[in-house]
C-alpha cells in the first residue's frame, strides 16, 4: 500500500469532514463520554489547509484530545469501529490510516496493547508504517513476535510482518539498525518466501530489494540459496528481489539468475536518431550476435544518460528484452524510446547519450542531442 502515501490531492480529499463526522459517530456509540461534536470542530478548524499525512496526524491528536482516559482506554473505544477482515461493515482501507496514525504517535509506552491494536487494524489497511517505531523501541520483543506472526491466518498480517521491517520503506521511517545489520530480518523472510499469497512474496522481493542497495553480496548470497530447487513462484521472488541488481548490471545477481556477464554476444549496427525533439522519440535497432557455442541467455537494457541543468549527465536504466540466442545466430532488436514532458524529470537540450547492456556490459553506444522545450 506504500504507492497511495504519497502528497495526492485525490487520495487528500479522502480525509474530509464527512470522514471525520463518520468515526465520530461511530466511537460515540463505544464511548458515552466522548464529545463528537467538538471533536469534529476541532479537526475542522485546521483540516482543509492540511495535505493528506498531516490530516491523518490532525485526526489522531484530536483523537487523543477528546476520548478519555489513557491509551489502552482510548484504543478500546477505538477498535470496534474498524471493519473485519471479509466483511463489508467498520471502517477500512484509507480510513484506517488516522487509527494507525494514533497507535504510532501514542502507544508506544504499550507494546502490547499497540500490537493488538495493529494486528486488527492491518487486516483491512496496512500498518506497514505505525509498526516502524516499535522495531526501533523494541527490536527483541518486535523480532520475537514478527516471528510469530509469520504463521499468522491473514495474509495481512503475515505481509505486515516483511514489509513493515523493510529497511528502506519508501514514505517510512527508516530502520536503520536494519540497514546496518541486514542479516537481522532475514529469518522473516526466509519463513515467508514460499508464502501461498503472491501479496505476502512480492513483500518479501521488495524487502530484498532493499538490502540489495546497501548490501548487495547479502542478497546475492541468499538468493543463491534460494534458486536452488526453487519453485516458479519463489522463481518469481527472486528474480523481482534482483531488478535493482540487475539493472546496475552486478555480476553476482546475473549469475543468480543464469545470466553470464561475460558472454560472447555482440551488439552490431546500432543505428538511432541523430536528433529528437520533444514532444518525440528516440527509434533505434542493433542486432545480436551470439558467438557462443551453446544457447546463451541475455538480458538486453538500455541506458538514456540524460543531461543536467549543469551540462554533466545521469543515466537512466530502462528494461528492454530478455531472450536466449542460438550458438551462431543474430537477432535484431528495435525500440522507440518516447520523450515527453513529465512530473519526475526536468528534460534539457543537450547531447544525451544511448548505452546498449547485454548482460550488464555496456555493447555499444550513440550520441544524440535532445532539443527540450523548457
Amino acid at each position: 500500500m506504500s504507492d497511495g502515501y504519497g502528497e495526492d490531492g485525490d487520495f487528500k480529499s479522502r480525509f474530509n469532514r464527512a470522514l471525520v463526522e463518520r468515526i465520530a459517530a461511530q466511537i460515540a456509540g463505544n464511548a458515552p463520554k466522548f464529545d463528537a461534536d467538538a471533536f469534529v470542530g476541532a479537526v475542522d478548524e485546521e483540516l482543509e489547509s492540511l495535505e493528506m499525512k498531516a490530516r491523518a496526524k490532525l485526526i489522531a491528536r484530536q483523537l487523543h484530545a477528546h476520548l478519555d482516559g489513557e491509551f489502552p482506554q482510548q484504543i478500546d473505544a477505538i477498535l470496534p469501529v474498524i471493519g473485519e477482515e471479509g466483511c463489508d461493515d467498520g471502517l477500512r482501507g484509507f480510513d484506517i490510516w488516522p487509527m494507525t496514525q494514533f497507535v504510532q504517535m501514542f502507544g508506544l509506552d504499550h507494546f502490547d496493547v499497540s500490537l493488538n491494536a495493529l494486528n486488527r487494524m492491518t487486516r483491512v489497511f496496512s500498518a506497514e508504517f505505525a509498526v516502524r517505531p516499535f522495531f526501533v523501541r523494541y527490536p527483541d520483543r518486535m523480532m520475537e513476535l514478527m516471528l510469530v506472526w509469520t504463521q499468522d491466518d491473514s495474509e495481512h498480517v503475515r505481509r505486515l510482518v516483511s514489509e513493515g521491517s523493510r529497511p528502506r520503506l519508501p514514505w517510512g521511517l527508516q530502520l536503520k539498525q536494519f540497514i546496518e545489520a541486514p542479516r537481522t530480518t532475514l529469518p522473516l523472510l526466509e519463513t515467508l518466501k514460499d508464502d501461498p499469497s503472491e501479496y505476502v512474496r512480492r513483500s518479501v522481493a521488495n524487502h530484498l530489494n532493499d538490502i540489495a542497495k546497501d548490501h548487495p553480496e547479502v542478497v546475492v548470497d541468499v538468493t543463491d540459496t534460494w534458486m536452488r530447487g526453487a519453485s516458479k513462484d519463489r522463481q518469481r521472488l527472486v528474480k523481482h528481489a534482483l531488478r535493482t541488481l540487475v539493472k546496475t548490471g552486478d555480476s553476482g545477481a546475473l549469475r543468480v539468475l543464469g545470466f553470464r556477464p561475460d558472454v560472447d554476444v555482440s551488439v552490431q549496427k546500432l543505428a538511432a536518431n541523430d536528433t529528437v525533439q520533444m514532444p518525440g522519440k528516440l527509434e533505434f535497432e542493433f542486432e545480436l550476435t551470439s558467438n557462443e557455442s551453446d544457447d546463451a541467455p541475455v538480458i538486453v537494457d538500455f541506458i538514456i544518460h540524460h543531461v543536467k541543468k549543469n551540462g554533466a549527465r545521469t543515466p537512466k536504466v530502462f528494461k528492454l528484452k530478455q531472450m536466449s540466442l542460438k550458438p551462431g545466430k543474430s537477432a535484431t532488436v528495435r525500440k522507440a524510446h518516447t520523450f515527453k514532458p513529465i512530473t519526475t524529470r526536468t528534460y534539457y537540450s543537450g547531447p544525451h547519450l544511448l548505452e546498449v547492456v547485454v548482460n550488464g556490459q555496456v555493447g555499444a553506444t550513440h550520441e544524440f542531442h535532445l532539443e527540450a522545450k523548457n
